[in-house]
C-alpha cells in the first residue's frame, strides 16, 4: 500500500508537470477548452486507477502466496519438530530406562554385598555364640559324666569291697586262709580309690589273717607269687598307715621263713 501511495503521488506530479508544459504554449495558440481539459484528466486518473488495482491485485496475490508459503513452511517445521522432538523423546527414554536399570542394578548388587557381609557376621557371631554354648554345655555334662561315673567307680569299689569282704569270711569259714588273704588284698586294692578308712580296716583284716596263719604252722602257707603280690599291694598304702604295714610286712617275713 505505502508503494502504490508512492506511485500515485509521483503519477499525479508528472501528470501535472505535463499540463504545465502543455499549458506554457498555450498563450500563443488558442487555449483548448476546460471541458476537454476535465475529460482528459478523468481519462489519465481512471488509466491510473486501473493501473493501481492491478498492481495492488498483483500484490495481494504475493501476499496471499507468500502467506501460503510461510503457512506451508510453518506446518512443515511444526511436523518436523514433534517428529525430532519424538525420536529425541524415544532416544531420551531408552537412555532414561537404561540409566534406571543400571542404577537399579548396581544399588541391588551394593544392597546385596552389605546385606551378604551384614549375615556372614552375624553367622559368624551366631556360630561363635553356638561354639560357646555348645563347649560350656558339653564341659558341664562332661564335668556331669566324669562325677557320675566317679560316684559310680567309688560305687563299684563299695560293691566289690563287700563282696571280698563277705567271699574273705565265707574262706575264713571255710578255714582255706590263703583264698581270705587274697580276697582282702583285693579288698585293700579297691579301698585305695576310696578313702584311708577303708584302707586302714581292709589292713587290719589282712593283718589278722596273716597272724592266724602264722600261728598255725600245719594250714596251707601262701606260696611266694602270693606274697610277692601282697608286698607290691603294700607298697601302694599311704605312710599314715606305716605302723599297720611294718606289722604286716613282719607277719609275711616270717611266714616266707617258716
Amino acid at each position: 500500500m505505502i508503494r502504490a501511495s508512492v506511485i500515485l503521488g509521483v503519477t499525479i506530479v508528472v501528470l501535472n508537470s505535463l499540463s504545465c508544459a502543455y499549458a506554457a504554449p498555450a498563450k500563443s495558440v488558442a487555449a483548448p477548452s476546460s471541458r476537454e481539459s476535465a475529460g482528459n484528466e478523468v481519462v489519465v486518473l481512471q488509466a491510473q486507477l486501473e493501473v493501481m488495482r492491478q498492481y495492488d491485485q498483483r500484490l495481494l496475490n504475493t501476499v496471499y502466496w507468500s502467506l501460503g508459503v510461510l503457512a506451508t513452511v510453518a506446518v512443515f517445521l511444526v511436523g518436523f519438530g514433534w517428529f525430532a522432538n519424538f525420536r529425541q523423546y524415544e532416544r531420551d527414554k531408552t537412555a532414561l530406562r537404561q540409566e534406571l536399570r543400571t542404577f537399579i542394578q548396581e544399588e541391588f548388587s551394593r544392597i546385596q554385598g552389605v546385606l551378604q557381609v551384614d549375615m556372614d557376621k552375624r553367622h559368624e557371631a551366631v556360630s561363635k555364640s553356638v561354639r560357646a554354648l555348645v563347649s560350656e554345655a558339653s564341659d558341664a555334662i562332661r564335668r556331669e559324666l566324669m562325677a557320675k561315673t566317679e560316684n559310680l567307680g567309688r560305687e563299684l569299689k563299695h560293691v566289690i569291697y563287700r563282696i571280698k569282704g563277705q567271699e574273705a569270711m565265707l574262706q575264713e569259714e571255710k578255714g582255706v586262709l590263703t583264698n581270705a588273704l587274697r580276697c582282702h588284698s583285693e579288698m585293700i586294692v579297691a579301698a585305695l580309690e576310696l578313702d584311708p578308712f577303708w584302707v586302714s580296716k581292709a589292713l587290719d583284716e589282712m593283718h589278722r589273717v596273716l597272724k592266724s596263719i602264722s600261728q598255725q604252722p600245719g594250714k596251707i602257707r601262701p606260696d611266694a607269687e602270693q606274697i610277692r603280690q601282697i608286698s607290691e599291694i603294700l607298697n601302694k598304702i599311704p605312710p599314715e598307715h606305716s605302723v599297720v604295714l611294718s606289722s604286716v610286712r613282719d607277719l609275711l617275713a616270717a611266714i616266707r621263713s617258716m
